[in-house]
């Protein structure tokens, strides 16, 4: 059993090393022509979304997604997080909940965990209190040009294909 587990870490470990998440650093843009979304309508009426990825330190990636109505130039705070690709589940906000955090110190409920699944691949999940509200899985291609968000909810699934700016 013991040896089991220490298989079960080092393969773990090995998963987590080998993503390579310096593909991923940088802007990317969803291109709805090439996406798959539920209730999908033409590209002109879907919002802009923008997601960025920056390493923020201590093995970091500062996540940010940006949305804009159709028509609107600028893109507002959609979701925002710091998070390490180890499985484990780290705090997300929403302008609304960052706001209360700031005012009330109340603890976040809202998390995802990214588990990687090879070198150009993540599992995702995110969690309100504990409990699984959406999962999916982002895949870079190897020239880190493009991305393929895929997310299951009890709404639906989605593909998003992202290009980097």
């Amino acid at each position: 059993m013991k040896l089991l587990a220490a298989i079960l870490l080092t393969v773990s470990a090995l998963s987590a090393q080998s993503f390579k998440s310096e593909l991923l650093v940088g802007v990317w843009k969803v291109n709805w022509e090439k996406s798959n979304a539920p209730n999908q309508r033409p590209a002109a009426q879907m919002p802009t979304l923008i997601r960025e990825y920056r390493p923020s330190g201590d093995g970091f990636m500062l996540h940010t997604v940006l949305r804009a109505a159709p028509g609107r130039q600028i893109p507002e705070l959609d979701l925002i997080g710091a998070v390490k690709y180890d499985d484990k589940e780290y705090p997300t906000f929403n302008p609304e909940r960052l706001t209360t955090v700031f005012t009330t110190g109340a603890r976040p409920v809202q998390t995802v965990s990214f588990k990687p699944t090879g070198p150009y691949s993540l599992d995702w999940a995110d969690r309100t209190n504990g409990r699984i509200t959406a999962e999916g899985t982002m895949e870079l291609s190897p020239d880190g040009a493009t991305m393929k968000f895929t997310s299951r909810t009890p709404n639906g699934a989605s593909v998003l294909i992202y290009e980097k700016q």
